[in-house]
């Protein structure tokens, strides 16, 4: 008996250990092909960077002053050559339905800017961005299909493809994305702004804003200048990175709603952005200004942050509009911040709003963390929403980010206009023959998560694969001089409400602290300056088939295309139809087989008449 119970627990333990190494190995492959899928499209953004930097090396030192005109993405020109298409959404962007449609152009991608003027730099873009269909038709599908516009079979062939939407963008603000859609509004989409951007430049980055919410704030619009602001760096990041937000009047409090920490940094996924931004909405401005309190609480969030850091950029974002009322003051205050950032390593990014703000510390901060400051006054024509979203800039160009070689990846997203559930992969391409490496562009493809969604055993898992791809912290630049150049440049530039960059000929502000040889400066920026004439050309230059008089939306993107409401109106339609005419059958089908019951009692009355009659006449 006790040998018999021995060889059955000894038979459980092998079946066990069968079953676990099993699942392990299930797990494996698992894992192993959603690596394989994720490399296969890598391979497709690989395809099309290899174009752009092939084009921009082909153009270095050229001036581009003209190449032809691009096909618009808005209302300046129409689309010709579309096709309706299923599975890119709907084009009202409000059918979520995979039979949705919309007018697509896969001949040819379609241009996009940040506003009306085509500057110097985008024309360049514009001229180096044009030989991108091949690659682009390539990754769609239709690389064996006719240089023309394709059928709607051959579309709704590749429908099902994981690849959807790809798509260049530039540091001008350039942006081309196939297949060409019309744009509902022009110049509202900066793809600088934007996560897959952002993260492709820089690496991973821990970031904490630090808000002020004094009662000066509610003045001349502060407060919603500043909520939006701080809603644009949020929108830069990815679950790559970790978040805090802190918010100081009288005294300071960490922003920690719902699924947010209230005592270290958060991974930036997509449902913690959200929270933040919607607690950022209820802010109210009341209170004194206590610097000292909401910069040390910042602090204290990277230094409790011991596991939840990305180990990599460190970046505090400070915004205040006037001078400190309540906690330390000026140098005791200065001291004290930089004190608790020795062992941080933070590097500071300051802005003073307003005409009343204080200059001198935030600027003070900015310069002992070699990191930037700005000035925005309460009629300045500089935009605070895209100056502050532009700080990530900082790393992306003093990173040797150019000399990696790795793709990053988005967390799940729902498409705008109803594509589906996406993520989006993205790569950086520099010009590497230049010190330090030059950003041309940044490569985008958004992919279809459905089949990453099949592979992956959960959400977590899903998103732990991303994340595992895309965590990879580049290196810094060491040299002084070019970090210096660049900073240089960067406390130079500017970006105006319209999402235009201005760089100035010398520095806005200069830190006492700055050792650089005003030679090395001064080398710097002469090589800055393009020896390029300026041009700038309006829209009838640089849009093809343009018309002042602008084109409806709905006509560009959805005319003659069938919609899962139009078809559902249709079949409604005929149903009440059928209905109808069913309903009037019913009616009137009593009344016809009264009728002609009547007709076969009356015959057999009619016929003794007729035969009384015809007797009569023969007897006659």
């Amino acid at each position: 008996m006790r040998r018999a119970n021995c060889l059955f627990q000894w038979s459980m333990a092998v079946v066990a250990v069968a079953l676990a190494l099993l699942f392990v190995a299930q797990v494996q492959g698992q894992t192993a092909q959603l690596l394989r899928l994720l490399e296969e499209r890598e391979a497709d953004v690989y395809r099309i960077a290899e174009v752009v930097e092939a084009a921009y090396n082909a153009s270095r030192g050229q001036c581009l002053q003209g190449c032809g005109c691009v096909s618009a993405a808005h209302g300046t020109s129409r689309l010709d050559t579309t096709q309706c298409a299923t599975s890119y959404g709907s084009c009202d962007g409000k059918s979520k339905s995979a039979k949705a449609e919309r007018r697509l152009d896969f001949t040819q991608p379609v241009a996009r800017t940040v506003n009306s003027a085509f500057s110097r730099s985008v024309l360049h873009d514009a001229c180096n961005l044009k030989g991108l269909t091949p690659a682009f038709r390539i990754n769609a599908g239709f690389s064996g299909v006719s240089p023309g516009q394709p059928t709607k079979d051959e579309i709704q062939a590749h429908a099902e493809d994981t690849i959807k939407w790809q798509y260049v963008g530039t540091p001008s603000g350039y942006y081309t994305i196939y297949p060409g859609a019309a744009q509902e509004e022009p110049y509202t989409y900066d793809p600088r702004l934007r996560p897959w951007y952002a993260a492709a430049t820089t690496g991973p980055r821990d970031v904490v804003l630090v808000i002020d919410i004094s009662g000066s704030m509610s003045d001349f619009g502060r407060l919603n200048a500043a909520k939006e602001a701080a809603k644009t760096v949020l929108t830069t990041l990815i679950a790559t990175d970790f978040v805090g937000v802190v918010t100081f009047a009288s005294s300071a409090k960490v922003v920690c709603p719902g699924v947010v920490s209230c005592s270290h940094l958060s991974r930036a996924t997509k449902e913690v952005v959200e929270a933040l931004s919607s607690a950022i909405d209820g802010f109210n401005a009341l209170g004194a200004t206590n610097m000292e309190d909401g910069l040390i609480t910042g602090l204290s969030l990277f230094d409790a942050s011991t596991e939840e850091t990305t180990h990599c950029q460190r970046a505090l974002l400070f915004l205040t509009d006037g001078e400190p009322t309540a906690g330390a003051t000026g140098s005791d205050l200065e001291s004290r911040v930089l004190n608790a950032n020795a062992d941080t390593g933070a590097v500071f990014f300051t802005y003073s709003l307003g005409s009343g703000a204080n200059h001198e510390i935030p600027q003070r901060l900015a310069c002992a963390t070699t990191g930037l400051w700005a000035a925005i006054t309460d009629t300045a024509t500089i935009s605070l929403r895209t100056q502050m979203g532009h700080y990530y800039q900082y790393f992306a160009q003093l990173s040797e980010r150019s000399t990696d070689n790795f793709v990053t990846w988005v967390e799940l997203y729902e498409d705008a206009t109803g594509a589906g559930t996406l993520t989006t992969a993205s790569y950086p391409v520099y010009d590497r023959e230049t010190t330090p490496p030059t950003l041309r562009a940044v490569v985008g493809v958004d992919v279809l998560a459905s089949d990453l969604e099949e592979i992956a055993d959960d959400y977590q898992s899903l998103l732990d694969a991303l994340i595992g791809r895309s965590n990879r912290c580049p290196q810094t630049i060491q040299d002084a001089d070019i970090v210096a150049c660049v900073v240089d440049r960067l406390r130079r530039t500017q970006f105006e409400y319209d999402g235009s960059e201005t760089i100035s000929s010398t520095p806005l502000y200069s830190c006492p602290a700055d050792t650089t040889e005003q030679s090395v400066l001064d080398a710097c920026r002469a090589e800055s300056v393009s020896n390029c004439p300026t041009a700038v050309i309006g829209e009838s230059e640089a849009f093809c088939d343009y018309s002042p008089s602008t084109f409806e939306y709905k006509d560009e993107a959805c005319s003659d295309c069938a919609s899962p409401l139009s078809r559902a109106v249709i079949v409604v339609l005929i149903l009440l139809a059928v209905g109808a005419l069913g309903l009037l059958a019913f009616c009137l089908l009593p009344k016809l087989k009264a009728k002609h019951r009547f007709q076969l009692d009356s015959e057999p009355q009619r016929r003794p008449r007729q035969t009384q009659q015809q007797q009569q006449q023969q007897q006659q």
